[in-house]
């Protein structure tokens, strides 16, 4: 093996052992007994268990999970992928059966991703291995995730950590470098969408902001512009059969976060002087002040120790960090935006997962101007490795005195927690109806039933009406139910609608038959799967032709 790919191998072997081995620190909290209880763990348990039943069921892409809501039925999986939780689920089948297991694991695994990705978007815009590794440390270990993954348990957010800084760095590097990643920015928008709609929202305004102040960079190379827009192309055609749905259903009915939303934006930005000062005395959020902590914050420090009063490319990052960090604040003039779609993101703050990768390159930059002006280089080291240490201590030290008992049973018994807003339950439903009740709902006086049979959202049933009439069904009403009837030996498929409280309901026939009420998905569902499966081939194909063609080229000019 020649010497240059010798140390190649070395390297990225040596640095995987040390990103196995940060994992498991920084999520030591996961390996006691119990597991922290976060705002939203309970809900995205219920998701999980869902996903799990759904694919025990043989139903592998579910639109509507009946783990909410005692079996009524909850359409978050149309509106939330699943994608990324098939690994919290598969190890739930082949491994245990405990969704709290199998939230941990699922939790170690996109911490291990988050170190990666943001190590290898480091160095696309660095180049530097040291750079990039402290960059990896400071993001991956950042207060704000832990903050995420703990205290909130924002599980969609968590997910997203891992892919913010692929597509940031791609960005950058075809505005600043000049470098056709295209393919990079695809795949990192779209495993966005798949993990968190909202930071999906958020990063496009990052990207835009970017791409304003960068005119200079890329008003004489249109070609770059070009592929930016051929990516956006891909990325709404490859994620289709995720937002298409989820259109769809919006249209379809009004939903909570339509009508009534909990949070506006102009209202839930925090004080700049507290999540400064919180930041500095690097807490967790249980002080009701989300923050970025300590070890991003002290960039300023680590750019004085530089000793350089011309302006450095760290600064950059730093400036592009602060300026994103007033963006989360009441400072920014939020109220302008709270009629507008961006109110959708809810809480202002959650642009420090943006602020926390911005400062964290900064930063390390510093700290490669550091190590290249000291022979000291262990102790920059020592003192770098020694804060993290400390910091991420400090955290789980104050967060560890609230783990509980694993019960997953009491998580998952507390089936109508599907969040404070509501947001994907249509405007209609009584949550006085919802209860632990298999039977029929509503039944006009002409209705006789019996053999009422429900397993998740398939429902059966026997009839013998003296007259026709409505029955409402002890399920929520979403676009793509439907109910065959069968009399005489002959079956019909007669409508489903949106009845009373926004049950769903049908019209049932005089005389003696059976019914078959299930879900059977809409058109749009099953035509953006085809549209979103020929994008991926068309994917593939561009992707192979654009690789064939640099290397022409390459070859060509030497």
């Amino acid at each position: 093996m020649k010497p240059g790919l010798k140390s190649f191998w070395i390297w990225n072997i040596a640095l995987l052992f040390v990103f196995v081995v940060l994992s498991i620190f920084s999520n030591s909290l996961l390996f006691e007994r119990g597991i922290p209880l976060g705002a939203d763990q309970g809900f995205h348990m219920l998701r999980i268990q869902g996903l799990t039943d759904n694919i025990k069921s043989g139903n592998w892409y579910p639109y509507i999970n009946t783990r909410y809501l005692e079996g009524f039925g909850y359409a978050v999986d149309t509106f939330y992928s699943n994608t990324f939780l098939y690994i919290a689920s598969l190890f739930q089948i082949f491994v245990t059966d405990n969704v709290v297991k199998a939230y941990k694991f699922l939790l170690l695994v996109m911490t291990f991703l988050t170190f990666v990705l943001s190590y290898l978007s480091a160095k696309g815009i660095s180049q530097s291995r040291i750079i990039s590794l402290f960059a990896s440390i400071m993001y991956t270990l950042s207060s704000y995730h832990f903050i995420d993954t703990y205290n909130r348990a924002a599980l969609g957010e968590t997910i997203a950590f891992a892919f913010v800084p692929v597509v940031l760095a791609s960005f950058y590097m075809m505005i600043y470098r000049q470098k056709n990643v295209w393919y990079w920015l695809v795949l990192g928008m779209c495993a966005l969408i798949l993990s968190h709609v909202v930071s999906t929202l958020m990063i496009s305004t990052v990207l835009f902001a970017l791409f304003i102040v960068s005119f200079q960079k890329w008003k004489n190379n249109l070609n770059i512009v070009l592929w930016i827009a051929i990516s956006a192309c891909f990325v709404v055609g490859l994620t289709l059969f995720m937002t298409l749905p989820m259109f769809e259903q919006m249209k379809a009915q009004p939903l909570f976060s339509q009508w009534a939303p909990v949070f506006n934006v102009p209202d839930t930005g925090v004080n700049l002087g507290d999540m400064i000062i919180h930041s500095l005395n690097n807490e967790d959020a249980r002080s009701g002040v989300v923050n970025i902590g300590l070890l991003v914050l002290i960039t300023p420090i680590v750019r004085l120790l530089v000793f350089e009063k011309k302006i450095i490319p760290g600064d950059y990052f730093t400036i592009g960090g602060f300026i994103t960090l007033v963006v989360c604040s009441k400072v920014f003039p939020w109220m302008l935006f709270g009629s507008t779609p961006l109110n959708a993101i809810q809480f202002p703050w959650r642009y420090m997962v943006f602020a926390t990768f911005f400062l964290a390159i900064g930063s390390s930059m510093y700290l490669n101007e550091i190590l290249k002006r000291t022979e000291k280089k262990w102790l920059v080291y020592v003192l770098f490795f020694t804060t993290v240490f400390i910091t991420n201590m400090s955290l789980m030290y104050q967060t560890s005195y609230e783990v509980r008992e694993p019960n997953a049973d009491a998580i998952l018994s507390n089936t109508a927690n599907i969040g404070i807003g509501k947001e994907y339950l249509p405007t209609g439903v009584r949550m006085s109806d919802i209860a632990p009740d298999s039977r029929a709902l509503y039944v006009n006086e002409n209705i006789h039933y019996d053999n009422f049979n429900k397993d998740g959202n398939h429902i059966t049933f026997h009839f013998n009406n003296t007259s026709n009439g409505e029955i409402a069904m002890p399920i929520i009403y979403y676009k793509g139910y439907e109910a065959q009837i069968t009399e005489n030996g002959k079956t019909t498929k007669v409508p489903v609608y949106a009845g009373m409280t926004n049950l769903a309901t049908m019209e049932l026939p005089q005389g003696t038959g059976s019914v078959n009420f299930y879900y059977a998905g809409t058109s749009i569902q099953k035509i953006s799967k085809y549209i979103s499966g020929v994008s991926f081939i068309v994917f593939i194909i561009v992707v192979v032709f654009d690789r064939i063609a640099r290397k022409k080229r390459a070859l060509a000019s030497k």
